[in-house]
């Protein structure tokens, strides 16, 4: 919900004149959601070591392990759709993160099946595209100032009610 939450509390604040208070809420969508992903991601790497103990998990947990960066770059993507929003943009999500991330997940998935790899080097290849698309997408918000430190306000309180809803 954080997308929604984001996009919704971003263009209220835009629609008001106030940008650099927008900026500073998406900033603060990015902040909340590296904590998310990164709790995420860590959950997944507990979890494949604990699957290694288990004979019976094979290479699942190894699986879990490689895929975890997945779930850290996902969860600041998706704020930064919400941001995306905000600010009326419906063309860098679509071209960079949604194209330009799978083309990069096609093609290194492609490399892993080419080099007879195996299931891990392809869970590999899916990460690397994933992880590339996600912050790439990051990096096109933050050069187009999208997010950034307001000044003024520091937490978004409204955006973090804003959540309820959706939880």
């Amino acid at each position: 919900g954080l997308a929604s939450a984001t996009g919704r509390r971003v263009a209220e604040l835009r629609a008001a004149g106030r940008t650099a208070q927008a900026r500073e809420s998406g900033r603060n969508a990015l902040t909340i959601s590296a904590a998310s992903g990164a709790t995420a991601a860590a959950a997944l790497v507990v979890t494949s070591a604990a699957l290694a103990l288990l004979p019976a998990a094979g290479p699942f947990g190894g699986i879990l392990g490689i895929l975890a960066p997945v779930t850290f770059g996902l969860a600041p993507g998706f704020a930064m759709v919400g941001v995306a929003r905000g600010f009326g943009d419906f063309v860098g999500r679509p071209l960079v993160r949604d194209a330009g991330g799978g083309l990069l997940r096609l093609a290194a998935i492609g490399v892993a099946v080419m080099s007879h790899g195996g299931v891990r080097w392809i869970a590999f290849g899916f990460m690397v595209g994933s992880v590339v698309g996600e912050f790439g997408f990051i990096a096109d918000g933050l050069l187009r100032w999208w997010v950034r430190r307001g000044g003024e306000t520091g937490w978004d309180r409204e955006l973090w009610q804003g959540l309820r809803p959706y939880t």
